[in-house]
């Protein structure tokens, strides 16, 4: 919503945090829709932080660290992406 709606986006910025002053509300909006992806997928990085922290609960083997993507299956994800769901959900 905040890529596609932005003016709904400020109107709710504004209100959910009392905010009045309109440059401020704009580089909020446009900062936080710069953060968002237009697909979600999961970088290498973020699958390493996951590894690492169940390896300091539970010994893993050494090669976990050395191939995180062996944990990742972006299959569904392709799978909605071609059949255009994520696009409808711009709409």
């Amino acid at each position: 919503m905040i890529k596609t709606d932005s003016i709904l986006a400020k109107r709710i910025y504004a209100k959910e945090y009392r905010e009045s002053d309109a440059a401020i509300i704009d580089k909020v909006v446009t900062v936080y829709a710069g953060l968002f992806k237009s697909v979600p997928t999961v970088p290498a990085s973020g699958l390493e932080t996951v590894i690492r922290e169940l390896a300091a609960r539970k010994p893993l083997p050494t090669d976990a660290f050395r191939q995180p993507d062996f944990y990742k299956d972006d299959g569904p994800l392709q799978k909605i992406i071609k059949e255009g769901w994520i696009e409808q959900l711009r709409k």
